[in-house]
């Protein structure tokens, strides 16, 4: 049986989805032990926990005493995502051929802070209804934004931000490589403070010019300038949250000001970047970050005046 706690709690009342009845939950349950090969003693206890849906799946985390036939390379716990019958159904094709053919061919993958996905495949649930699904790596930690909503330090939103930049978005855009699916609930901070992609499935929808047509991909990358947006929204978002009283909005324009001055440039260029990218986007990353770390830091107290 699943615990179908964060599930439950999340916020149904505004959301586009329905929420599972029993029998739709019990049905989840057995496909899952069924696309994992889950013994059936351990079917008893509490083997996974359903997280709420995104728009197109539910997310299954299986525990990491439970044994499965997807334990390899190392990792033993995985997360199961089944597509849903309305929005998976329209997503899956591409998600499938994409994790097929395309993911292992994209410039920039494998990376170490992007989740790995295991398997993949199409299954029919008791009711002869086909659902795909994905098997991958579950990436342990916090999702950035719960995390936002919480409590940051300045040090951990530097880091965050090193992350994003230099091992996500610099390494796999400067190889032609974007997404324009940019959402801080897309990655999760691990228990060490480091930053995970855990949704590439948006890459499919340019693998095909990515990988077939690079030129056409580059004159057409208007998905880039999205995902600039975004990337900003997130930075300034997390510079508000350490803003001291009073000042929030302007940490969050100067933080504004910084992206666009310094990162925008390097990534709405035409692909392929110029030769000596990696110094120009280096330059704009280490003049943004000097910008950045200064606004994180609390004011400066100033001396009671004498008495």
């Amino acid at each position: 049986m699943f615990n179908w706690h964060p599930y439950n709690q999340f916020d149904w009342g505004n959301s586009a989805q329905t929420q599972f009845t029993p029998p739709e939950k019990n049905d989840f349950e057995q496909l899952a032990a069924k696309i994992l090969w889950v013994p059936g003693v351990e079917m008893n206890d509490c083997w996974g926990t359903v997280h709420p849906p995104g728009r197109n799946a539910v997310v299954i985390r299986v525990h990491p005493h439970v044994r499965h036939r997807f334990e390899r390379n190392g990792i033993r716990q995985v997360g199961l995502k089944i597509y849903n019958q309305v929005d998976g159904k329209v997503m899956w094709p591409s998600v499938s051929k994409f994790h097929a053919a395309q993911r292992e061919k994209l410039p920039g993958l494998p990376n170490a802070h992007v989740q790995e996905v295991l398997d993949y495949g199409v299954i029919q649930d008791d009711h002869g209804t086909e659902r795909g699904y994905l098997v991958q790596q579950w990436v342990e930690g916090v999702v950035l934004e719960e995390l936002i909503k919480g409590d940051l330090t300045a040090d951990e939103v530097l880091q965050i931000a090193d992350d994003l930049f230099k091992e996500i978005i610099i390494p796999l855009w400067a190889k032609g490589s974007s997404w324009w699916d940019v959402r801080a609930s897309n990655y999760v901070v691990t228990t060490d403070g480091r930053l995970i992609m855990i949704d590439s499935d948006s890459v499919g929808a340019y693998a095909d010019e990515i990988l077939q047509t690079p030129k056409v991909f580059a004159e057409r990358n208007h998905g880039s300038i999205t995902a600039m947006k975004r990337y900003a929204t997130i930075l300034v978002t997390m510079a508000g949250r350490l803003a001291v009283r009073g000042t929030k909005t302007i940490v969050q324009r100067e933080v504004r000001a910084l992206f666009v001055r310094h990162l925008q440039p390097v990534f709405v260029e035409p692909y392929p970047l110029p030769p000596g990218w990696e110094k120009s986007a280096g330059r704009a990353w280490q003049n943004f970050r000097a910008g950045y770390e200064a606004l994180l830091q609390p004011p400066a107290v100033k001396p009671a005046p004498p008495k």
